[in-house]
């Protein structure tokens, strides 16, 4: 399958956020500001928005989840990057408007297979200088 489910950690997760293991089998959204403590590695995109110790699916690379995108901002092709600064489709940016502030990490995300939905394809890039 393209999928595994976790248990989410404090404050739950939202469908589309990019999860690392915040604890044994416990998921959260990563932290790619410049504020960010740690370098959390994420892994997958959340699958649905649930509450803290609530089960959640965690989807893949080469997966599609559907609904995530804004239907404005993507045509199909273009590369989606991560801002976990902001929520809901926000989330979601061009490479124009990803995170730059010094310090702040560099994710791709995956591809858009059109203009609400997201082929998984995560990688992260680098830490902004």
């Amino acid at each position: 399958g393209g999928s595994e489910t976790f248990t989410a950690g404090t404050g739950g997760v939202a469908k589309g956020d990019l999860i690392h293991f915040s604890g044994n089998d416990t998921v959260n959204e990563i932290d790619n500001s410049a504020s960010a403590t740690s370098f959390d590695f994420g892994f997958a995109l959340a699958a649905s928005t649930v509450a803290a110790a609530s089960p959640v699916d965690a989807v893949h690379d080469g997966q599609k989840i559907t609904g995530i995108l804004d239907g404005v901002t993507f045509a199909a092709g273009d590369k989606v990057f991560y801002d976990s600064a902001q929520t809901g489709t926000a989330r979601f940016v061009p490479i124009t408007s990803a995170p730059s502030a010094t310090g702040s990490r560099l994710w791709v995300v995956g591809v858009a297979a059109n203009t609400t939905d997201l082929v998984i394809d995560i990688n992260y890039i680098k830490k902004n200088a």
